[in-house]
């Protein structure tokens, strides 16, 4: 059998891929879901939301990311969790935008609360780009051959 075909040189690219960006994901969740107030006022520095959605925005967002995350590492319904993780990205891109285009001087709160972390500025915008391409690669090329989902494929083939 040979391991060297180009078809699974592009599954270990996708996994590496998938193991890559659903831990940034993972990483970016832990601190909103320890402290969803610090989070809260992250978002609400944003200016974006009204004040009334910003609470429970904040609750649900850390734990979408940790789940699309995980899911995106495990390979539970990657194509799914990739595009989970597009909608959250195309979402930050435009926060992270119009923060920009008003001149709002903060951080991202991407990572740590926006009074820690380091301040926004287009990198991070181009950064969340790059992050959105890997997502819609995924979405597009992820199989789910090395992942639970290729595990329940595999199974119902032979049984």
């Amino acid at each position: 059998m040979n391991y060297l075909n180009k078809e699974n040189i592009f599954r270990t690219i996708n996994l590496g891929l998938r193991i890559y960006l659903g831990w940034i994901f993972i990483y970016a969740c832990y601190y909103k879901i320890l402290d969803p107030g610090e989070f809260a006022l992250s978002i609400a520095s944003y200016q974006f939301l009204p004040l009334i959605l910003v609470n429970i925005f904040a609750l649900i967002l850390a734990w979408v990311e940790l789940f699309a995350g995980l899911g995106l590492i495990l390979g539970f319904r990657p194509r799914e969790n990739s595009l989970i993780i597009i909608g959250m990205l195309a979402m930050f891109i435009i926060g992270i935008s119009s923060a920009l285009y008003r001149n709002l001087s903060m951080g991202c709160g991407c990572f740590a609360s926006t009074a820690v972390g380091e301040e926004m500025t287009t990198g991070t915008l181009y950064r969340d780009l790059i992050w959105l391409g890997i997502g819609v690669y995924l979405f597009f090329a992820e199989d789910g051959f090395w992942g639970i989902e290729g595990i329940f494929r595999r199974k119902k083939v032979a049984g």
